[in-house]
């Protein structure tokens, strides 16, 4: 659906065209404010990419480039690049993704460069998605680190900005959290969160609210936005999971941060601490983004939306699983496999084909249809 025209508070048909540069725009989240943003005929996209071997990007809609979207190849390690790229900028929306290098120190000086390049290049507004973590907690969050460090260094500069702080994907649960059978009919939401509720929102909702900021920044500019519909536990999402579907049965394994952190992947040590830091937040405004002139999707609602896709995901999750739910063990140990399996094989490629991973699942709720390859 075209964002102009539904919203009141839109720009007026006599406004400038605003140019907009998207930083991590073939990313899960960069590539949602995309398609987002090009539904608007007041906004001129832009994307930057280092990825040279993805080519004729007007013609295609491979590798999750999008129809409408001028792409720009550069490194966010190579200032000159990324300052060639934002110059006659207007916004520039930065989301930084720290399993690509799994550094937090990488993923700095990369969001680092687009804020310095951004500043030199006059640009109007800075969006850049952060998070809640603050690094004097008295926990280390690798995972978040490098947002909060640069979420403090926007500010020092003096660029017009805006801090979105987006929660947990719905999305999440059709891709890397998928549930986890322990049966043919059960299935486990191994999430380690104990009995804390867990802020959420869909990623297109996510996208849209980001593109009424670019669009009308007067509200929004120097403050930190907090982006959720939904504050549920893991039982929570379990029984609204069994209301819809009717033949399985999801339960919450109940897995501990210490239990998390013993599984044998690389990485388990940093989503151990992203969960321990899920377990410290409260609840957020879950109507913070009814402000923005449109209703977001509850999860009950988007889970009903969303069933064959869920069950398909189910069916798949059986079979990938056939072998261990053939062999008695643990809910513990049962709850995990898939986990492990997917985690080492993205692993093995340093995390960073993970969005590309999500992108088989994101086209019918991002409203698009894609052909892969």
């Amino acid at each position: 659906m075209s964002i102009s025209g539904c919203c009141p508070g839109e720009k007026s048909v006599n406004d400038d065209i605003t140019k907009i540069l998207i930083f991590g725009a073939t990313g899960m989240i960069g590539r949602a404010v995309a398609l987002s943003a090009v539904a608007s005929p007041f906004l001129e996209v832009y994307g930057f990419t280092r990825r040279p071997e993805i080519e004729s990007f007007a013609e295609t809609n491979l590798r999750g480039n999008v129809l409408g979207v001028e792409y720009v190849i550069g490194n966010m390690l190579a200032y000159e690049t990324v300052l060639e790229a934002t110059k006659s900028m207007d916004v520039v929306f930065l989301n930084t993704f720290f399993w690509e290098t799994m550094s937090s120190k990488i993923e700095y000086t990369q969001g680092y460069n687009v804020v310095n390049a951004a500043v030199a290049s006059g640009v109007k507004h800075l969006i850049y998605c952060t998070t809640d973590y603050n690094i004097l907690n008295n926990y280390e969050c690798p995972l978040f680190e490098a947002k909060a460090r640069l979420s403090n260094y926007i500010v020092y500069t003096g660029i017009p900005y805006t801090l979105v702080r987006i929660s947990w994907c719905y999305e999440n649960f059709l891709s890397v959290f998928r549930p986890h059978p322990t049966s043919k009919k059960d299935f486990a939401i191994a999430l380690p969160m104990g009995t804390n509720g867990l802020n959420m929102g869909c990623l297109k909702d996510f996208a849209r609210c980001i593109t009424l900021i670019a669009l009308r920044p007067v509200k929004t500019i120097n403050r930190t936005i907090d982006l959720c519909t939904t504050y549920l536990t893991v039982q929570q999402i379990a029984e609204i999971m069994n209301n819809t579907f009717l033949y399985y049965k999801f339960f919450d394994p109940q897995i501990s941060l210490k239990e998390y952190q013993r599984l044998d992947f690389s990485g388990a040590k940093e989503l151990t601490a992203m969960f321990h830091h899920y377990q410290t937040q409260s609840a957020w405004d879950t109507q913070s983004m009814t402000k923005y002139d449109f209703t977001p999707i509850i999860f009950e609602e988007w889970v009903v939306k969303f069933k064959q896709e869920f069950k398909q995901i189910l069916e798949e999750q059986i079979v990938e699983n056939a072998h261990y739910l053939e062999v008695s063990k643990s809910p513990i140990q049962r709850a995990f496999p898939t986990v492990l399996k997917k985690v080492e094989r993205i692993t093995k490629e340093k995390w960073n084909k993970i969005a590309y991973n999500l992108q088989d699942f994101l086209s019918p709720w991002l409203g698009t249809k894609e052909t892969q390859v």
